[in-house]
Parts: C-alpha cells; sequence; structure tokens
C-alpha cells in the first residue's frame, strides 16, 4: 500500500462527477471504482476487502458521492427533503464513515468536488423536470432553502480535515466544467497527483436550456393533469414511460 496513490472521491453531487468517475474509469495507469465505497453507504461498519496489492495500477480512485449529501444517489429536491433523518443525524452518519475511511485508508486523499450554489439549482432544477417536475424555477427555489444544509460545503470540508489532516484533502470547484472539461480532468489530475491521460471528453448530464426546460416543464404539467382521468396503477405505469421517453430523448 505505501506504493500506491490512493484517492478517495467523497462528493459533491453536480460537480462533474460522472465525468471524473467515467474518466478514471477508462484510465490505463488507474484503478478505478464506484463499488468499493458503496460498502460504506449500505453498511459504514463493515469491511472494504483489502485489494490495494493485489492491483498493478499505482493510482487507485474510489469514488462515491453519497458520502457527503444525504439523498442517497437522488438528486431531485423533493426526494432529498422526503428523507426522514435529522440534519444531526445526517452528520453524526457523515461522521462514523470518515472514521471508518480514515481507518481503511490512513494515507488516502481526500478529493472533494463542488459547484456553485446558483449553478447547482439550476442543474437540480434541469434533473427534476427531466424527471417529470412540474414546478418552475421560482417555485423550485422557493421549495430549496434547505440546499445549504444538505449541500453543506464547509461541514464536509471541515470533517475530512479534522480526521485526516487538511493536507489530505484537496477541494475543486467545478464551475468551469461546461466550458473546458478537460482543464477541468487536468486539475484533477494535478490535485491527486495522477497522471493526466488525454481522451474524448463528453460532459454527462449537462443542465437544460432555459427554453428546453419551460417546454419540458409545460409538457409535464399536461401529460400529468391529463393521466389523473386514469386508475391511479395505470397512472403511474404510464407517467413512469414518459419520464423514460424523455431521458431517452435527450440522450
Amino acid at each position: 500500500m505505501e506504493n500506491k496513490r490512493i484517492v478517495l472521491h467523497v462528493g459533491f453531487h453536480k460537480s462533474g462527477s460522472t465525468l471524473i468517475q467515467n474518466y478514471f474509469e477508462n484510465h490505463p495507469e488507474v484503478y478505478f471504482s464506484r463499488e468499493k465505497l458503496a460498502r460504506f453507504i449500505d453498511d459504514y461498519n463493515s469491511e472494504v476487502p483489502q485489494f490495494e496489492n493485489e492491483q498493478q495500477e499505482k493510482f487507485i480512485f474510489l469514488s462515491d458521492m453519497r458520502l457527503t449529501v444525504n439523498s442517497w444517489g437522488q438528486s431531485e429536491i423533493e426526494r432529498i427533503n422526503s428523507e426522514k433523518l435529522t440534519n444531526d443525524e445526517v452528520k453524526k452518519i457523515q461522521r462514523d464513515i470518515a472514521v471508518k475511511l480514515k481507518e481503511r485508508f490512513p494515507s488516502a486523499l481526500i478529493l472533494i468536488t463542488l459547484r456553485d450554489k446558483n449553478q447547482l439549482i439550476n442543474s437540480l432544477h434541469s434533473q427534476y423536470i427531466l424527471n417529470g417536475g412540474r414546478k418552475s424555477l421560482e417555485k423550485f427555489k422557493m421549495d430549496s432553502k434547505n440546499i445549504d444544509v444538505l449541500f453543506d460545503y464547509k461541514f464536509v470540508e471541515n470533517l475530512y480535515s479534522e480526521i485526516f489532516g487538511s493536507d489530505q484533502v484537496c477541494q475543486l470547484n467545478s464551475n468551469e466544467l461546461s466550458i473546458n472539461p478537460t482543464a477541468y480532468l487536468k486539475e484533477v489530475c494535478n490535485a491527486c497527483d495522477f497522471p493526466f491521460q488525454e481522451a474524448e471528453l463528453k460532459v454527462v448530464n449537462p443542465s437544460l436550456t432555459k427554453s428546453r426546460k419551460n417546454r419540458m416543464m409545460c409538457r409535464n404539467r399536461f401529460v400529468y393533469y391529463v393521466l389523473l382521468l386514469l386508475p391511479k396503477s395505470k397512472r403511474n405505469n404510464y407517467f413512469k414511460k414518459y419520464i423514460e421517453k424523455q431521458i431517452e430523448k435527450r440522450g
């Protein structure tokens, strides 16, 4: 393990995380896994199997966004708000996970990726509309008052700095990702002390344009109210198929 460079990418959502994951998944010099950290989400007292010395690669990149936000993999604000846990309970879980990660990967670098809150809300609203949402951006913002609590950048940075040491924590802002994804990934590689590998890049899940978002929102409302005329069992099934087609069209 002493010869391995291990990076734990612990968050945040909507900060180019899928692009980063896809990039390292195809990087010839990096061992990449989403599954290793996922074990901590289901049971943060579980043991991750020993694997570092079995890998030929010197560079190891493990990633799971759910370690920083109480959304358990969901990005829509309505679903985030529906969680039963209090903010204090969420932070206790985050701390317990961070302590376990320190025990398991004491020398790892912690990579935290984040995004400007206004850009974040716009991106979350796009995802919400894509998944059948009907609220305008203004209404969505009004219902997103706890965004600063759920996406608490400072708490997560301080938590991992306290447990791993500030010299083992790197925080990157992804605001310029949509403009120059290559430059952003070079910055990520530099922060991780990984070799940069040229690759064909495509920003994943880009936000909808304002006009397209408004069209989809109106269509979602129309479909929703038309389906209200059907029995509930059929209504849910038809709406699910409708959403799947919207996502497929977006491609």
